[in-house]
């Protein structure tokens, strides 16, 4: 890998955080850089990515994001690389989950969150179109997203 400086006129964002996250997110980035695209990450992660992406395009900007560890991986964007995702790999699914919602709401995306006795609390993110229908008047509830 080359060796990144910070050179005139450039900016360096410096974030706290736990260790922890600085050990996972340089794995996050040996993954990026040994497969060459973003296909496996998590939705928000994924649209970080391309939002940097689209900045580097759009202003001709190159980054460097990296971990204050020694050695760490890194991964350069600029208007060369193509960090968007594969439209391709989703797929339509159907989960079902039941259990109580605790909460639920959101404008434009539903937050739901439904205890269950196997999994605890979980928290569903799903566009606002979608199915509840009651399974008993305890306020349980079959939810289709």
């Amino acid at each position: 890998m080359e060796k990144v400086g910070i050179e005139e006129g450039s900016v360096k964002h410096i974030f706290k955080t736990s260790i922890q996250f600085i050990i996972g997110f340089n794995a996050v980035l040996a993954q990026i850089n040994q497969v060459q695209n973003i296909d496996f990450l998590d939705l928000s992660t994924a649209r970080a990515f391309e939002n940097i992406q689209n900045l580097a395009l759009k202003h001709d900007y190159s980054f460097n994001v990296s971990t204050s560890l020694e050695n760490t991986n890194f991964v350069k964007i600029d208007r060369t690389t193509h960090y968007y995702r594969t439209e391709a790999i989703w797929a339509d699914a159907e989960f079902y989950f039941y259990g109580k919602i605790t909460n639920a709401g959101g404008k434009d995306k539903a937050n739901i969150h439904i205890y269950t006795e196997e999994l605890g609390t979980i928290r569903i993110q799903t566009p606002c179109t979608f199915k509840v229908s009651s399974r008993n008047a305890e306020r349980y509830w079959q939810i289709k997203a």
